[in-house]
């Protein structure tokens, strides 16, 4: 039989729930989605590879990041240490999967993550990896081909946890410092990307431990005359920063950092076939300095004591 490409459904949930999944982060309408489960060896004196553990890394791209899923994500399962995970392989029959692999309970996920808006993209990157001694790896391995697979329809989730309503496009709002003075004009944007990274420290069984979220924010913009570099210069470097991107033509996603969590770095560049202003914010920070709140559809960050 030939191999079968593909994972038809995937998601995070809080760990210790994959019996009844709760706060789930499903791929839903997304992509880059794979499971990588290379062994991995002792070297034994005649470079003969003796058994020893088994590494998996499961990672989709969604391009459902709602603020309610970024909250199940920063306050759940990056604050736990981990999540549980389901993995489906595509049919290769009417109701049989090439393997349902879920991790759970000792073999549940460390989690690291990106999320990304820029001009052309918008979306949460999501990878989970745990590397388990060969007789765990065994028993996972072997219980994938009697797993039955979640519907997740029946969790609200959509059909294969995809949900229109919850997807999400490059939509521009507006990039103003301090609140309520624009940045630039959206018309003058030459490029444009805000990711929110985690950074982590790899703990026994590959396990990522979160030490810190990088904050990156560059605006390059279509502005070359010196007034226009000393206008941002004189500018207080620290300003609140509060970025809106839409959801749809009424409705704003807004990220709000406070005054003095963001610092503005300055290039300009004036050559034979470019002109530009670029603007760079950059910083770490823990995850108890993020708030959300889902009825505003706003995240906010501030530092104070």
């Amino acid at each position: 039989m030939p191999g079968i490409v593909g994972i038809r459904q995937a998601f995070f949930a809080t760990k210790g729930s994959i019996g009844s999944p709760t706060y789930l982060i499903a791929m839903g309408l997304g992509d880059d989605c794979s499971l990588e489960m290379p062994e991995q060896p002792i070297k034994g004196y005649q470079d003969e590879d003796l058994p020893n553990e088994m590494n998996f890394r499961a990672s989709f791209k969604t391009y459902q990041p709602t603020v309610t899923k970024l909250s199940n994500l920063f306050l759940i399962h990056a604050v736990n240490g981990g999540c549980d995970a389901q993995f489906v392989g595509e049919k290769y029959a009417a109701s049989t999967y090439s393997g349902v692999y879920n991790f759970a309970g000792a073999a549940f996920m460390g989690i690291d993550f990106e999320f990304v808006e820029s001009m052309k993209a918008r979306y949460l990157q999501l990878t989970g990896e745990v590397s388990l001694p060969i007789e765990n790896a065994l028993t996972l391995l072997q219980s994938s081909i009697v797993n039955p697979a979640w519907n997740l329809s029946n969790l609200s989730l959509g059909n294969r946890g995809q949900n229109i309503a919850d997807y999400k496009h490059p939509f521009y709002g507006s990039a103003q410092s301090p609140s309520g003075t624009l940045l630039c004009n959206g018309e003058e944007i030459m490029d444009r990307t805000l990711t929110i990274k985690s950074e982590g420290t790899k703990l026994q069984y590959n396990r990522t431990r979160i030490n810190w979220v990088r904050v990156m924010l560059e605006l390059t913009i279509d502005r070359s005359k010196s007034f226009q570099l000393v206008d941002y210069l004189i500018k207080s470097r620290n300003a609140s920063v509060v970025l809106t991107e839409k959801d749809s033509e009424s409705v704003n996603e807004t990220w709000s950092f406070a005054e003095g969590v963001l610092y503005r770095k300055h290039e300009m560049s004036v050559a034979k076939d470019d002109a530009m202003i670029k603007l760079t914010f950059e910083k770490k920070l823990p995850l108890a300095d993020f708030a959300f709140n889902t009825s505003t559809n706003t995240i906010s960050v501030a530092q104070t004591v």
